[in-house]
């Protein structure tokens, strides 16, 4: 499963939360999940504002991301690899934003694919892309 830093923080904001994310919450802690390289930083960075806003303190920063980080959660090492290939291809397709499209088991799939084949071959899938913010059916 590949998760993005919106459903990352609705497990720790409640008005954010809902069953279904909470379900999903359970589903990582169980079985893992891939994340895009930035996810520490999207993160981190929206712990730090929730602070400025004062919806957190520090303390409860900490302890979020010290619990995150015992979750089986793996950072996805090539997504900076791919950023001006394969992800902005898949991005410009389906009108994605690059960190959504970073997201995508597309942008994963096509990175294990040969160099030489065109853009829309690498990036040909069907389903429903991303788990978070939108999901995008695809051919």
């Amino acid at each position: 499963m590949v998760i993005d830093a919106s459903l990352t923080l609705a497990w720790y904001f409640e008005d954010e939360s809902t069953p279904a994310t909470d379900a999903l919450l359970d589903r990582v802690a169980d079985t893992g999940a891939l994340v895009p390289g930035l996810w520490r930083l999207e993160v981190a960075n929206a712990f730090q504002t929730a602070i400025a806003h004062q919806r957190i303190d520090a303390v409860y920063r900490d302890a979020s991301l010290a619990e995150l980080g015992l979750m089986p959660i793996t950072v996805d090492a090539d997504t900076s690899t791919y950023a001006w290939s394969a992800t902005l291809r898949l991005s410009e397709r389906f009108s994605l934003t690059l960190y959504d499209a970073a997201a995508q088991p597309a942008a994963r799939d096509a990175r294990s694919r040969s160099a030489n084949r065109s853009a829309s071959a690498e990036h040909r899938t069907v389903g429903c892309l991303m788990i978070g913010a939108a999901c995008h059916k695809v051919r």
